[in-house]
């Protein structure tokens, strides 16, 4: 199994799944998933604070989510988005959400307990953070929990942990039993401070076995998504979907003008058969 793929660069058939976006706030926050969640989906994980009280922010993270729903998005991680706001913010974003037909989960951790584990299909989500608010006593106590959440975890296909900072802050028995130990197939995460990682946006962490992919901040235009499928998570850019599916929708087009072409050939055809 290959688990690494480059940016992708050819065309791939995308199922839809549509499902109703019920989005909670506390902690790690999930909407009920599909009854059958497609085998192979595009995930998005966006990283940063939406100023969804400011007009034109909030028009722009809409036609950002619309752009994502247009490509056949599935899966919407967001990291903080809820540091520092107020519950009418709350509920204007989750609001917002619910128009869209993701599956969204949203990591906004400020407390000592650890979120649970969330599922897609037969993948698995694990969220972990440094947060340095939380202390070393707390850090310490989370120990134990993460590697439990970690081994619930291991039958899934793929595993993947989500971060909205990496930096040296995370304790080094999480790392050791994330990438190391008992190696996470994927980690995504948003701000990385005072750590070397793959350049560009993805690629094998430096220790370990986890491969690691940059969160994009949701003032990125062309945001970098996730391919996920039984043999790889390939990274993949917004605009090279946006591409991939208008070069398909103009070969349906033409496949179906052609049809059409032929089926008046035949008509005329049979017309001028019948005429004699």
């Amino acid at each position: 199994m290959s688990r690494l793929s480059p940016p992708i660069r050819f065309a791939s058939h995308m199922a839809l799944a549509c499902c109703c976006a019920a989005v909670g706030f506390a902690h790690a926050q999930s909407v009920q998933e599909p009854l059958n969640p497609p085998e192979s989906y595009q995930l998005a994980c966006l990283a940063g604070n939406p100023n969804i009280n400011d007009e034109v922010a909030l028009e722009a993270l809409a036609t950002r989510l619309e752009a994502l729903a247009e490509v056949e998005v599935h899966v919407l991680i967001l990291l903080d988005p809820l540091s520092g706001t107020d519950a009418a913010t709350r509920e204007a974003l989750k609001q917002l959400l619910n128009a869209y037909p993701f599956t969204v989960h949203i990591f906004d951790d400020h407390t000592a307990k650890l979120p649970a584990p969330e599922r897609y299909g037969e993948d698995a989500f694990l969220f972990l953070d440094d947060r340095n608010s939380l202390g070393g006593e707390v850090l310490d106590n989370r120990d134990g929990a993460l590697h439990q959440q970690r081994r619930a975890i291991k039958a899934a296909r793929w595993s993947i942990g989500f971060a909205p900072a990496l930096s040296p802050a995370l304790p080094m028995r999480h790392q050791l039993s994330l990438m190391v130990d008992d190696p996470l197939d994927y980690l995504i995460a948003g701000e990385v401070r005072g750590m070397v990682l793959p350049e560009g946006s993805f690629g094998p962490l430096p220790w370990g076995a986890t491969l690691f992919g940059h969160a994009s901040t949701l003032e990125n235009t062309d945001p970098l998504l996730y391919h996920v499928t039984p043999r790889h998570i390939a990274p993949v850019t917004l605009h090279t979907l946006q591409e991939l599916q208008e070069a398909r929708q103009a070969a349906e087009a033409t496949e179906a003008a052609e049809a059409v072409e032929t089926a008046a050939e035949e008509v005329e055809v049979e017309a001028e058969a019948t005429a004699e």
